[in-house]
């Protein structure tokens, strides 16, 4: 009896041992190998533990420098670069499997840089041109301009050199009044664009520094005149904080097929940058 008690404990034994061996098996992952994985990986690209938001892009924007971005008639905020940024989203969904919406968020110029340093906005869309000390990420460029300096018609002004110690308007923070300045300009920003403009037709200020798609549409009229001369030559990029490595990689390659498709073609005839 104690043999056959003993046989039977033996074999209880093993048949416990078997089943719990069958129970790792049966919660395991195996891969096509028949091996495990451990844990299935997830499928979420790196770039969206970059934005405030899983499932939206929050955009810094200063909607007062058309044909860039500006305020349309509904109140609506419109542009290139609203255009741009928009389809650059779009394709950053198809290449990634996204579904990012777009929130624009409208503030000064010269507030965005800091907003996209502290995480306010993800992204800093606004004619956004390379300054090293704006210290953020920039894109690759999705389109070249240049600063201009527009002057009344009779003005004695010819050559960039002319605006030393004269007073021009310039978009506070913009590259266009750091390259006034460096050429001896006195540079204030006396509300937007448009306003400018209207004060230089006064002759309250000497010259207005801009980009030169804006030059071409309000220095037209016939009491205005853009110099031959630039101020600088540019490329218009999209900002990050310079953490967001993954977010920009991202951004490039929505960028490069961007700038090949027909759309940005359109764009470009659209708002007068060809």
């Amino acid at each position: 009896m104690k043999k056959l008690l003993a046989l039977i404990l033996a074999l209880a034994l093993v048949f416990s041992m078997v089943a719990c061996g069958g129970g790792d098996n049966a919660n395991s992952n195996p891969d096509e190998n028949g091996e495990s994985n451990g844990s299935e990986e997830s499928n979420t690209p790196a770039f969206i533990a970059d934005l405030q938001n899983a499932d939206k892009i929050v955009i810094g924007v200063s909607p007062d420098y058309p044909p860039y971005e500006y305020y349309d008639e509904e109140g609506n905020i419109t542009g290139f670069d609203v255009d741009a940024a928009t389809k650059i989203v779009e394709i950053m969904n198809q290449q990634n499997g996204t579904n990012l919406t777009v929130e624009w968020v409208p503030m000064d110029f010269s507030t965005i840089v800091s907003a996209v340093q502290v995480g306010q906005v993800d992204i800093g869309v606004s004619c956004f041109t390379y300054d090293p000390e704006r210290d953020v990420l920039f894109s690759d460029y999705y389109l070249k301009s240049a600063q201009c300096i527009v002057v009344q018609a009779d003005s004695d002004i010819e050559t960039i050199a002319d605006i030393s110690g004269k007073t021009v308007g310039a978009g506070s923070g913009t590259t266009c009044e750091k390259a006034a300045l460096e050429a001896g300009a006195n540079c204030t920003s006396m509300g937007d664009y448009i306003q400018m403009f209207e004060i230089l037709t006064n002759a309250a200020l000497a010259a207005v520094a801009c980009d030169e798609a804006e030059a071409l549409e309000y220095g037209a009229p016939d009491d205005f005149r853009v110099l031959d001369e630039k101020l600088i030559d540019e490329e218009v990029s999209i900002i990050t904080e310079n953490d967001n490595t993954a977010l920009m990689d991202a951004i490039n390659a929505a960028i490069a097929e961007f700038v090949a498709s027909d759309d940005y073609n359109t764009y470009k005839t659209n708002y007068g940058l060809n």
